[in-house]
């Protein structure tokens, strides 16, 4: 599913979150860094690591 959302057409801009947060060496899994620790949820590294994937000038109208 990430994959088509990131390469389709279908959408104006994509904020690639798990991109943002994936660990380089298991891409389907959260950066131990940036893991709160149950391997499912962002520890507050990883809630700014989401925030900064977002490209603010997107958002604008």
């Amino acid at each position: 599913m990430n994959d088509w959302i990131r390469t389709t057409d279908a959408f104006d801009a994509v904020f690639d979150v798990a991109s943002a947060v994936a660990d380089p060496h298991a891409r389907d899994h959260i950066h131990p860094a940036l893991d709160s620790g149950d391997g499912m949820h962002l520890n507050d590294r990883g809630a700014q690591a989401m925030a900064d994937a977002v490209n603010l000038d997107d958002l604008a109208l």
